[in-house]
């Protein structure tokens, strides 16, 4: 193999620096949380980096063999010994009665108590914890105990005593497996919803993803009837009265590898609808705040809206739906619901009421012979304006500015106001 094409192999030395842990758990957890907890552990400046692997293993990159020793080496501190029973010989008692020897941490000097001492021993994470250790039983058959202490569990059975699962999900203790314990927190939850918002009908579509799934709910006055559905969509035929529509309830993937499968998704239903709820993306950077969205991700979004000659209809109050982060570095808002319609379904629909919850959503729709440009609401619930370099691309935006700004004997304050409220009319 010729090393000047393929870089510099890996030598001994790179790879002695590395090490591969495993998160005990088996739900979903937040990989970079992760790694700045680890890092507030172990020291921000050692230049560690983490890389996720499958089934929740990672891989740990140390700067120098010499990090990576000392945070492998750190170890057990035991408390309430009996003073003058802190000796390597009781030390060496309790850790071959915990698990096998790894590392004995002995202070220099004689005579030297303290709080703690220090041990590293090997344990099986199938198999119960030790909460005491047996040190001797006395001529009058009393047993004297050292009680463990554990720092930093991760999920942890107080029934069984072992690592991975909650007491609640404990087979032991009665309890079901994480898929029927899962299954039976979501039902309890969607029933909750359900009856807290006096929906008369419900569709349950589950996932067996990270995601969530899909549910919707409907008051007597509509009758859906039901076409298709699967793990991103639901389709039905809605009835008010003599108006018969279609409506798409949409859930994009949440994977960025896989989007698009919802963009071909949409392609494929192609009959006069309305759909909507969550895309997971937006068509402009007017609906986020924050960090920037992948132009990549927009444009693919905004070509299978364009593609369909579909509208994008807006609510009447409020932009942003969806919020993360108090940090203001890491604060993000994003419009996440979107709703949009073919030019059939705007003559005849209009949005009367969208009402958001985190997940799932409620939507109540009703017909009428409205303009499609009231569903976009009043001009005195208009959203906060910002200005997104995306529409630079759109025909009639530089027209826009220019009639705004061509005004004579007009401060710079009112020339921004009219591109500001030319710009939003332009953008309905």
């Amino acid at each position: 193999m010729d090393d000047s094409q393929h870089g510099d192999p890996m030598t001994y030395e790179d790879t002695n620096k590395w090490a591969v842990g495993k998160f005990l758990t088996k739900q979903w957890f937040n990989k970079d949380g992760l790694m700045r907890v680890l890092r507030s552990v172990w020291g921000v400046d050692r230049g560690i980096k983490m890389t996720a692997l499958n089934d929740n293993f990672f891989l740990l990159k140390f700067a120098t063999f010499e990090d990576k020793k000392e945070i492998l080496n750190r170890c057990l501190w035991v408390y309430g010994l009996p003073i003058g029973w802190m000796n390597q010989d009781f030390e060496i008692n309790i850790e071959n009665r915990i698990g096998p020897k790894i590392a004995i941490d002995m202070r220099e000097g004689t005579g030297r108590w303290g709080d703690y001492l220090r041990i590293h021993v090997e344990i099986t994470i199938t198999k119960s914890l030790r909460r005491c250790v047996i040190l001797r039983t006395n001529k009058d058959g009393q047993r004297r105990m050292c009680m463990m202490k554990y720092e930093r569990l991760p999920t942890f059975c107080y029934a069984c005593g072992i690592v991975g699962h909650a007491f609640e999900e404990c087979v032991i203790n009665g309890g079901t497996n994480d898929r029927e314990s899962e299954t039976h927190r979501r039902k309890h939850k969607v029933n909750r919803i359900h009856r807290i918002c006096n929906m008369n009908g419900m569709l349950v579509v589950d996932n067996n993803t990270a995601c969530t799934g899909l549910i919707m709910f409907w008051t007597e006055e509509i009758n859906p009837r039901l076409i298709a559905y699967s793990t991103n969509h639901i389709d039905v035929v809605l009835s008010l009265g003599e108006d018969k529509f279609r409506f798409t309830g949409f859930y994009g993937q949440c994977q960025r590898a896989r989007k698009h499968e919802s963009w071909e998704l949409l392609d494929n239903i192609g009959l006069p609808w309305f759909i909507g709820v969550d895309f997971n993306e937006i068509l402009d950077d007017s609906e986020k705040g924050g960090a920037r969205r992948s132009r990549v991700d927009v444009a693919a979004f905004r070509d299978a809206i364009s593609r369909n000659i579909l509208w994008d209809i807006r609510p009447d109050k409020g932009g942003f739906t969806w919020l993360r982060g108090c940090n203001v570095n890491i604060h993000l808002r994003e419009r996440i619901d979107c709703f949009v319609a073919s030019n059939d379904c705007l003559l005849i629909l209009i949005v009367k009421c969208t009402q958001n919850l985190m997940k799932p959503q409620i939507i109540i729709a009703y017909g009428c012979t409205q303009r499609a440009k009231n569903i976009m609401g009043n001009e005195d619930n208009e959203d906060y304006f910002k200005f997104d370099n995306y529409w630079a691309d759109e025909p009639g935006c530089v027209s826009c500015v220019q009639e705004s700004w061509s005004g004579e004997n007009a401060s710079i304050h009112n020339k921004l106001s009219r591109v500001r409220a030319k710009i939003n009319a332009w953008k309905i």
